[in-house]
């Protein structure tokens, strides 16, 4: 076996020909990094014949500004067939090699293993990487997807756009303009899922439902056997109004039919990821995310895209446990 440093270009090409590869191994988020101090390191793994066997994309840093030692992070692990114990052991003696010669003294690893697979965690035990944290990953299998009912009562538009322009106008805090960099940074790979409110429609069927409420409630109010039904409308009606107010400040603050929520996703490989969501609807009075998602499953399934993730939950999302995050001292 070959271990090397390789060209960006030729490397990322290599992860997204790998079914389980995310962005989160590529340049594309080592960029993100980088601008924070990290230096990124590309390698490839080759057999006798020239055939890639393994990848990892390094982000190396010192421990604290007093130390000199090095710390090297591989996001998502490496891109290797965990399973195959002799190419696992060969693999990590060459890279442990490269590291101690690079000045590198501690190594994380997140391998995108399945929690519980006891062979890959022994062996990962006796080649001296140490459990530190817990990991999972959150994901909608598309082919499984079931949209749930959506609230007659809210009207939101959902498109789709390949720049950052909403993002722009609701990421407003200085703490979170990295995120704008992060877009940036996805290239091609960037996509922005937009839930537009339609005032309009919204406030009509407000109106109506908040009527078909308050007549309900005028009818029964003085009938003991509707005193819990009655009670349920006065809450209902109440919620409604407080969406319906809403609205109007949202529209007063923003403007008509303001955009209040986008989800930025990267497009890798064979999936979706969910890099992060804006949302200036902190109740969720409007439901936005869930009809992001239900508009993002409904293209995957057009494009034939098997799966959502994230390392965040999101509505719908299943929890899938991992190995979990491991440390090697070198």
């Amino acid at each position: 076996m070959k271990l090397h440093e390789t060209d960006i270009s030729k490397f990322n090409e290599l992860v997204s020909a790998e079914p389980d590869s995310t962005i989160y191994q590529t340049s594309f988020y080592s960029d993100q990094m980088v601008a924070k101090g990290y230096r990124a390191v590309f390698l490839e793994a080759e057999d006798d014949s020239d055939i890639c066997v393994a990848l990892c994309m390094l982000l190396i840093k010192k421990e604290s500004l007093l130390s000199s030692k090095l710390t090297a992070y591989a996001p998502f692990g490496f891109l290797i067939n965990y399973y195959d114990e002799a190419l696992l052991r060969q693999f990590h003696q060459m890279l442990t090699g490269y590291l101690k010669h690079e000045k590198v003294s501690k190594l994380i690893i997140e391998p995108q293993v399945p929690f519980g697979n006891h062979s890959v965690e022994k062996i990962l035990n006796d080649l001296g990487y140490e459990k530190k944290e817990e990991l999972s990953i959150y994901t909608e299998d598309i082919l499984l997807h079931e949209n749930e009912l959506s609230d007659p009562n809210v009207v939101l538009k959902i498109r789709c756009i390949d720049d950052d322009s909403v993002l722009r106008k609701l990421i407003t805090s200085k703490k979170e303009s990295d995120k704008l960099k992060l877009f940036e940074n996805l290239k091609e790979h960037g996509l922005c899922y937009v839930a537009q409110l339609d005032g309009f429609k919204s406030r009509r069927a407000l109106e109506e439902s908040i009527g078909e409420c308050e007549q309900y409630i005028k009818v029964h109010k003085d009938d003991y056997k509707f005193v819990e039904a009655v009670a349920e409308k006065e809450n209902e009606a109440k919620q409604l109004k407080k969406v319906f107010n809403t609205i109007n400040r949202f529209e007063n603050e923003l403007k008509e039919d303001p955009d209040i929520a986008a989800l930025c996703i990267a497009d890798f490989s064979d999936h979706y990821s969910i890099m992060y969501k804006v949302n200036l609807d902190k109740e969720d009075l409007f439901h936005c995310e869930k009809e992001m998602i239900d508009q993002i499953c409904a293209d995957c399934q057009n494009r034939g895209i098997i799966k959502v993730d994230s390392v965040d939950p999101f509505i719908y999302s299943k929890e899938k446990k991992l190995l979990g995050r491991y440390e090697l001292k070198i």
